[in-house]
Protein backbone atom coordinates (compact mmCIF):
# COMPACT_ATOMS: atom_id res chain seq x y z
CA UNK A 1 0.00 0.00 0.00
CA UNK A 2 2.81 2.32 1.27
CA UNK A 3 4.75 1.69 -2.19
CA UNK A 4 1.50 2.65 -4.40
CA UNK A 5 1.06 5.58 -2.64
CA UNK A 6 4.67 6.48 -3.32
CA UNK A 7 4.44 5.52 -6.73
CA UNK A 8 1.23 7.52 -7.38
CA UNK A 9 3.14 10.65 -5.97
CA UNK A 10 5.96 10.00 -8.49
CA UNK A 11 3.26 10.56 -11.38
CA UNK A 12 1.59 12.89 -10.50
CA UNK A 13 4.67 15.48 -9.61
CA UNK A 14 4.50 18.77 -10.99
CA UNK A 15 7.68 19.77 -12.25
CA UNK A 16 10.02 20.80 -9.63
CA UNK A 17 12.58 23.78 -9.93
CA UNK A 18 15.79 23.15 -11.73
CA UNK A 19 18.14 20.55 -8.53
CA UNK A 20 20.94 22.22 -7.19
CA UNK A 21 24.00 19.88 -7.80
CA UNK A 22 26.00 20.84 -5.12
CA UNK A 23 22.98 20.55 -2.04
CA UNK A 24 22.00 17.16 -3.79
CA UNK A 25 25.27 15.74 -3.93
CA UNK A 26 25.98 16.87 0.11
CA UNK A 27 22.70 14.88 1.24
CA UNK A 28 23.64 12.12 -0.87
CA UNK A 29 27.15 11.85 0.69
CA UNK A 30 25.47 12.77 3.96
CA UNK A 31 22.33 9.60 3.90
CA UNK A 32 25.19 7.19 2.20
CA UNK A 33 27.34 7.59 5.66
CA UNK A 34 30.30 5.81 4.39
CA UNK A 35 32.90 4.00 6.92
CA UNK A 36 35.37 3.08 4.83
CA UNK A 37 34.86 -0.05 3.88
CA UNK A 38 32.94 -1.36 0.26
CA UNK A 39 29.33 -1.91 0.94
CA UNK A 40 27.36 -5.13 0.35
CA UNK A 41 26.59 -4.34 -3.26
CA UNK A 42 30.43 -3.44 -3.98
CA UNK A 43 29.47 0.34 -2.91
CA UNK A 44 32.85 2.24 -2.71
CA UNK A 45 33.40 5.72 -1.19
CA UNK A 46 31.03 8.66 0.33
CA UNK A 47 28.82 8.23 -2.45
CA UNK A 48 27.93 4.38 -2.53
CA UNK A 49 29.42 4.07 -5.92
CA UNK A 50 28.56 0.67 -7.66
CA UNK A 51 31.36 -0.38 -10.13
CA UNK A 52 29.14 -0.62 -13.23
CA UNK A 53 28.28 2.87 -12.14
CA UNK A 54 31.66 3.86 -12.30
CA UNK A 55 32.94 2.28 -15.49
CA UNK A 56 29.59 4.04 -17.16
CA UNK A 57 30.89 7.55 -15.93
CA UNK A 58 34.60 7.16 -15.54
CA UNK A 59 35.59 4.90 -18.36
CA UNK A 60 39.14 3.34 -17.56
CA UNK A 61 39.68 5.07 -14.50
CA UNK A 62 40.84 3.03 -11.83
CA UNK A 63 37.58 2.09 -9.47
CA UNK A 64 39.98 2.47 -6.54
CA UNK A 65 39.17 6.03 -7.24
CA UNK A 66 36.09 5.89 -6.13
CA UNK A 67 37.08 5.71 -2.66
CA UNK A 68 38.59 9.81 -2.90
CA UNK A 69 36.26 12.16 -2.71
CA UNK A 70 37.49 13.84 -5.60
CA UNK A 71 36.85 11.19 -7.55
CA UNK A 72 33.90 9.63 -5.78
CA UNK A 73 31.91 12.65 -5.91
CA UNK A 74 32.45 13.66 -9.63
CA UNK A 75 31.44 9.91 -10.64
CA UNK A 76 28.13 10.87 -8.21
CA UNK A 77 27.24 14.32 -10.31
CA UNK A 78 27.98 12.64 -13.60
CA UNK A 79 25.31 9.97 -12.88
CA UNK A 80 23.04 12.06 -11.48
CA UNK A 81 23.29 14.65 -14.41
CA UNK A 82 22.64 11.40 -16.51
CA UNK A 83 19.38 10.79 -14.60
CA UNK A 84 18.24 13.92 -14.82
CA UNK A 85 18.47 13.47 -18.75
CA UNK A 86 16.99 9.67 -18.23
CA UNK A 87 13.94 10.33 -15.77
CA UNK A 88 11.89 13.30 -17.87
CA UNK A 89 12.99 10.86 -21.49
CA UNK A 90 10.22 8.31 -19.24
CA UNK A 91 7.39 11.02 -18.07
CA UNK A 92 9.07 11.20 -14.50
CA UNK A 93 10.11 14.69 -13.03
CA UNK A 94 13.83 14.91 -12.47
CA UNK A 95 12.85 16.39 -8.61
CA UNK A 96 15.34 15.78 -5.69
CA UNK A 97 13.84 13.04 -4.55
CA UNK A 98 12.79 10.85 -7.82
CA UNK A 99 16.97 11.37 -8.42
CA UNK A 100 17.91 10.01 -5.05
CA UNK A 101 15.19 7.08 -5.76
CA UNK A 102 16.95 6.30 -9.33
CA UNK A 103 19.87 6.83 -8.06
CA UNK A 104 19.56 4.13 -5.30
CA UNK A 105 17.56 1.70 -6.74
CA UNK A 106 18.29 2.01 -10.12
CA UNK A 107 16.81 3.88 -12.99
CA UNK A 108 15.92 0.42 -14.49
CA UNK A 109 13.47 -0.34 -10.91
CA UNK A 110 12.18 3.17 -11.22
CA UNK A 111 10.98 2.75 -14.69
CA UNK A 112 9.40 -0.96 -13.85
CA UNK A 113 8.19 0.49 -10.89
CA UNK A 114 10.46 -2.02 -8.72
CA UNK A 115 11.66 -0.08 -6.71
CA UNK A 116 12.05 -1.26 -3.09
CA UNK A 117 10.76 0.06 0.06
CA UNK A 118 14.78 0.65 1.38
CA UNK A 119 15.11 3.26 -1.45
CA UNK A 120 12.20 4.86 -1.14
CA UNK A 121 13.12 5.35 2.12
CA UNK A 122 16.74 6.53 1.50
CA UNK A 123 14.53 9.06 -1.19
CA UNK A 124 12.78 10.36 1.57
CA UNK A 125 16.12 11.00 3.58
CA UNK A 126 17.81 12.02 0.90
CA UNK A 127 14.96 14.76 -0.26
CA UNK A 128 14.32 15.97 3.70
CA UNK A 129 18.02 16.83 4.15
CA UNK A 130 18.32 18.55 0.62
CA UNK A 131 15.10 20.89 1.63
CA UNK A 132 16.37 21.49 4.78
CA UNK A 133 19.39 23.21 3.35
Amino acid sequence: MIRVALILCLLVTTAAAAVVMPRMLDATRAIENWQGRDGQFGERGAYGIRPATWKQHMGALPFTLARQEYWGRECARRHIEWLKTQLPAAGIDPNEFNLALAYNAGLDAVLRSAAPVRAYQHATRVRNLYQAK
